[in-house]
């Protein structure tokens, strides 16, 4: 998501490192939660029928929901750490076949 945000996804990657100032690096985060992440670049995914898009998609944002309850955790956040769990709750409920809550849950 970074290289083609940067446009260099045809690019061979090396193992020299590029630097970027503290700006650079806020800027293109900024660039990829707007091209990927946020609701708009779901919506225009999914008008476009890109399905392999909108797929990364959503598996982003279920990773992301791992990655908020962890931080919950970590800081003692019990309540953000419920709605987490509601979250996820209501998605084992909606995939059928899913009887194994405890180890395909994340």
């Amino acid at each position: 998501m970074i290289m083609e945000t940067k446009d260099t996804s045809n690019q061979v990657l090396t193992k020299e490192k590029e630097e970027m100032t503290n700006n650079d690096i806020d800027d293109l985060v900024d660039k990829v939660y707007k091209k990927f992440m946020s609701v708009n670049a779901l919506e225009e995914a999914k008008e476009d029928k890109d399905h392999q898009l909108t797929n990364l998609m959503l598996q982003v944002q279920d990773f992301a929901t791992v990655v908020e309850c962890d931080n919950a955790m970590h800081a003692v956040d019990i309540e953000w750490v419920l709605n987490v769990w509601c979250l996820w709750s209501v998605m084992a409920h909606s995939i059928k076949g899913l009887d194994k809550y405890d180890i395909q849950l994340p």
